[in-house]
């Protein structure tokens, strides 16, 4: 139905902006880093400190070649210096992480709109339209798209609980992220190919052959 088709084009115009969006923000990130290192270098020397302008020196010239923080490269001083380390040494996973929830918030809207299509027409005794509809939230569910994100998501999670303190059982636990777009049976565990989609989406190929 040409319902499927409006609904569609919705969709994949907030997909081509959430993409888009967190595009710039992965092409912006390392410039960010260098502007934030090369103030700690501008007090370092300022201050006189010359150890701590040859750390940012060294540092600056690892971030040229290789864009990972592993833990030997983070400094023990500067103090400056090593703070900026830590904010943005997730900073690709963080990005990774909000386009992936990003991403399954609107295909869940998507979802929804499809699934009060579906209803509204099985009510009309439209059977074979509401029939393309369901497969049209089928074909939703298992796009690569859905599951690159939900991989994100997951991923990150899984990574900050290695790191967070032992939980407070007095406390109230936190909001739950964005529910899953599809059953557990049908979760494929894909590695974030979110450039696939991109490409896609940019040359006007429909979801539909993701």
């Amino acid at each position: 139905p040409n319902q499927i088709a409006n609904l569609r084009a919705k969709y994949e115009a907030e997909l081509r902006k959430i993409i888009e969006d967190g595009t710039l923000k992965e092409k912006a990130w390392p410039e960010e880093y260098v502007k934030k290192i090369t103030e700690v270098r501008v007090k370092s020397q300022k201050a006189g400190d010359l150890d701590g302008v040859m750390a940012v020196e060294t540092e600056l010239k690892r971030f040229k070649d290789s864009r990972d923080f592993p833990d030997q490269t983070i400094a023990m001083a500067p103090e400056a210096l090593r703070a900026v380390q830590l904010a943005y040494r997730d900073r690709p996973r963080q990005l990774l992480m909000e386009r992936g929830q990003q991403i399954l918030e609107s295909a869940g809207r998507y979802k929804d709109r499809l699934t009060a299509l579906q209803k509204e027409l099985t009510k009309a005794d439209k059977i074979a339209e509401a029939l393309q509809v369901n497969e049209e939230i089928k074909r939703l569910e298992g796009s690569s798209v859905v599951t690159s994100a939900e991989f994100a998501v997951a991923e990150h999670d899984a990574q900050e609980k290695k790191t967070e303190p032992p939980a407070d059982m007095t406390q109230t636990p936190p909001p739950a992220g964005p529910p899953p777009i599809h059953s557990e049976s049908k979760k494929a565990i894909l590695a974030p190919d979110f450039k696939l989609v991109e490409k896609a989406v940019g040359m006007g190929i429909p979801t539909k052959s993701l």
